[in-house]
């Protein structure tokens, strides 16, 4: 929005607040404010702000990132600042203007991440950045914070120190901790919101990448702060005629963090890591139908682990493999899935026969799991199966995911290599 515009909506602010603001209740239809500690009445508000949030969503293009309600909020900041600065010192403050920028401005939001060491100095994964809060970053943002907080003018002077102190030293707990940055221009409750949405969806990439690297002792837990527990689950143990006495105390949750490291990046590169990253930026509009359904599978795949019941381990497999491989017709399931991995994961007919047959025996498991059936129930050998065999169909499905636009066209891709080889005469 150029300033002439913004001039504009503010005159129009100017004219509601002179025509229909009052300091006492005049009507049942004054709806009572309390903006920047002003407290003040507008006759019939919605009907008189409706028409400027409409003319600030339209002309400074802030769609979905931003609510009505803080645009409304936002015009009862201006009428405050209006009635404490006087109407004529309004009008002739061009400096005014500059409340839109620090309004709707980008904001930078920092999510404390666990379970991940940063040996290089930042990651960029999908649309945020994972960094270590070093002493100058932190230093920075203390800094300007305290500065801000010496112009309030709402602190009490015997206050101000003591409480200057106390924020700063909030956010000064966040020196040495790993974090997801995320910025975007947006509402802070809306963008928090949606940093979140985007920190798991770039988790999700490192999370199947320690898939990929993982061995039996190795499970590494990446989370949001607080998300996940580590430590000791502890028990007491004793005879009841108290004769003796034990303590059992279980280590729960990963004892190791990722380490991003010069080593581990060119892993990521091996594995298709940052060929997913590059999707993950691209806004959510402009994803296709294969890479929208590409993530989701990755999505369940690489939370598979975090859950603790074998079943549901086993479950979360499987629908991700549904996910990629299921048609939308009316096919049998079984059949087409088992085909669909063994083509593209095996080469040879009998190595083909062979994984399609342990795909579907697989995948009657999972039927077993959903109906309460306990004759067929799934091992930790089955999950560990599975797990490879998507694995295999994930790597290959990311070093070819420029070819297809749909999963119709993977499913297309497969149902052409079915009839692939000649019968020879």
């Amino acid at each position: 929005m150029n300033d002439k515009k913004k001039i504009e909506i503010i005159n129009k602010i100017i004219d509601i607040a002179e025509k229909y603001v009052v300091l006492f209740r005049e009507s049942p239809i004054s709806k009572p404010v309390k903006a920047k500690e002003l407290c003040f009445y507008v006759n019939n508000r919605e009907h008189y702000y409706n028409p400027i949030v409409g003319d600030i969503f339209r002309d400074m293009g802030l769609k979905k990132n931003f609510s009505s309600n803080y645009v409304r909020e936002f015009i009862d900041d201006l009428i405050s600042d209006t009635l404490k600065m006087g109407f004529e010192n309004v009008k002739t403050n061009p400096l005014i203007i500059d409340t839109f920028d620090d309004v709707f401005h980008e904001v930078t939001i920092y999510v404390p991440l666990s379970g991940i060491k940063m040996i290089k100095e930042e990651l960029k994964i999908g649309k945020i950045v994972i960094k270590k809060m070093t002493d100058e970053t932190v230093d920075g943002i203390t800094s300007n914070l305290e500065s801000l907080l010496r112009q309030n003018p709402y602190f009490f002077p015997k206050e101000k120190e003591e409480g200057i102190k106390f924020v700063t030293d909030l956010y000064a707990q966040f020196r040495g901790k790993v974090c997801a940055e995320f910025k975007m221009i947006g509402e802070e409750d809306i963008a928090l919101k949606v940093a979140k949405e985007e920190c798991e969806r770039s988790l999700d990439l490192l999370r199947l990448l320690d898939i990929y690297l993982q061995s039996r002792d190795h499970n590494i837990c990446i989370s949001l702060e607080g998300e996940t527990v580590r430590g000791y689950q502890n028990a007491i143990i004793f005879k009841s005629n108290f004769k003796h006495y034990k303590m059992a105390n279980e280590f729960k949750g990963s004892p190791i963090d990722l380490e991003i490291s010069d080593e581990l990046i060119k892993k990521m590169k091996y594995f298709g890591i940052f060929i997913l990253s590059e999707i993950l930026e691209k806004p959510l509009k402009d994803l296709t139908d294969f890479e929208k359904t590409f993530l989701l599978g990755i999505h369940w795949f690489a939370n598979f682990s975090s859950q603790r019941e074998i079943e549901n381990q086993y479950l979360s497999l499987m629908i991700a493999l549904e996910i990629f491989l299921t048609p939308g017709s009316g096919e049998p399931i079984t059949n087409y899935i088992a085909e669909g991995a063994s083509i593209i994961n095996e080469i040879g007919i009998e190595n083909r026969k062979k994984l399609k047959s342990n795909i579907k025996t697989l995948y009657s498991k999972r039927s077993s799991i959903v109906h309460g059936r306990l004759d067929d129930i799934s091992t930790e050998d089955d999950v560990n199966t599975l797990k490879n065999i998507i694995l295999g169909l994930i790597f290959w499905m990311t070093q070819n995911s420029h070819r297809f636009e749909s999963k119709d066209d993977l499913l297309n891709f497969i149902e052409d290599h079915k009839f692939a080889c000649d019968i020879l005469s």
